[in-house]
């Protein structure tokens, strides 16, 4: 998840910097790998905490990647703003399966390696 994030502040600074150059395909890598990197993140800690893995975010693993090909042609900017529409919709997926349902209690898929019995 931190190499997630770390890719999405270099994608930043290269949609602040050259919001409307033509897009360069190391400049797509970081800029829509950079989410997926952390969403990929994401779903192992969720697989580890709650030993299960949420379909919004594969969906939108897909979208991203799914996006990259007409993206090449476009901006920066443009690319950006895509990023965050797939992200955005994930986050309200989420929200609309958790409404109205009490906070999940963790439930790790194994115990740890050591650990007590």
């Amino acid at each position: 998840m931190v190499l997630g994030i770390v890719l999405v502040a270099i994608g930043y600074e290269l949609v602040v910097t050259h919001p409307v150059d033509h897009m360069r395909p190391a400049w797509l890598v970081v800029i829509l790998g950079g989410p997926i990197v952390f969403v990929i993140g994401r779903i192992g800690l969720e697989r580890v905490v709650f030993n299960r893995v949420s379909r919004s975010r594969l969906i939108g693993i897909a979208a991203l990647a799914a996006a990259a090909l007409p993206l090449a042609f476009t901006t920066p900017l443009i690319a950006g703003t895509s990023a965050l529409a797939i992200l955005l919709g994930m986050a309200l997926a989420d929200a609309r399966h958790a409404r109205g349902r009490p906070l999940e209690a963790p439930s790790p898929a194994t115990e740890p390696p050591g650990a007590p019995n």
